[in-house]
């Protein structure tokens, strides 16, 4: 999509409510809260037009968050969590995924307060990818 003639890269929302869309040619937000965003790219089963491992959101959390990752095609994903000395807190998707967007739920309750990255590998006949964003876990 584009939005001003500008590619739109990320959509997210502050603690605010506000909606702030990254794109090529800047970053955008909203001057009132929004309740919920949809879109075409959200639909589901509509394939991505390419991989894309999103920001997790909301960040910084002190529960949850939901990683967005898009595929343009059926792909084998790994998809885990590690703290910044690089051990591995949880796996969040192994295995075949089907083309389309994908929100995976993570709990973080159980994880110590600081910054966690989220780590991504995607397989295809064309080769690997990996992936990686972070977020911050606060209490």
């Amino acid at each position: 999509g584009d939005y001003g003639g500008y590619e739109i890269l990320e959509v997210a929302r502050d603690r605010a409510g506000r909606l702030i869309l990254a794109t090529d040619g800047g970053v955008w937000r909203s001057e009132e809260g929004v309740v919920a965003v949809a879109s075409e790219a959200e639909a589901p089963g509509k394939p991505a037009e390419a991989f894309v491992l999103g920001v997790p959101y909301p960040n910084p959390t002190a529960t949850s968050v939901a990683v967005p990752l898009a595929l343009p095609e059926t792909a084998e994903v790994r998809v885990a969590v590690v703290d910044l000395l690089g051990r591995e807190v949880a796996v969040l998707a192994e295995g075949r995924r089907a083309a389309g967007t994908h929100a995976l739920a993570f709990e973080t309750g159980g994880l110590a307060p600081g910054v966690y990255v989220v780590q991504a590998v995607v397989a295809t006949a064309g080769g690997t990818q990996p992936f990686q964003e972070t977020f911050t876990v606060v209490r």
